[in-house]
């Protein structure tokens, strides 16, 4: 995984337009949307839903890929291969 960035900055500079500000605001719901994922993932693997896991990691990884989230990205992925 090393050989991934955990994030993609040039990828956030290049949809900002370079807006730092921007660039907080998008991590920063980011943050919050993926911990609201992960516990719903949690809930759904403990209900035995593969379904709705298959549903979490493939959102976890499209928000992932759309903040340059690379190595999160990169693991729901793999995740979802499985599902």
């Amino acid at each position: 995984m090393a050989e991934y960035p955990i994030l993609d900055l040039s990828l956030l500079h290049e949809i900002t337009a370079g807006d730092q500000e921007l660039i907080e605001e998008l991590l920063v719901l980011y943050v919050e949307n993926v911990q609201e994922r992960l516990e719903r993932l949690q809930e759904v693997v403990n209900q035995e839903d593969s379904e709705a896991i298959a549903r979490e990691i493939h959102t976890i990884k499209g928000s992932s890929a759309s903040v340059g989230a690379r190595q999160m990205e990169i693991l729901s992925s793999d995740l979802e291969q499985h599902f």
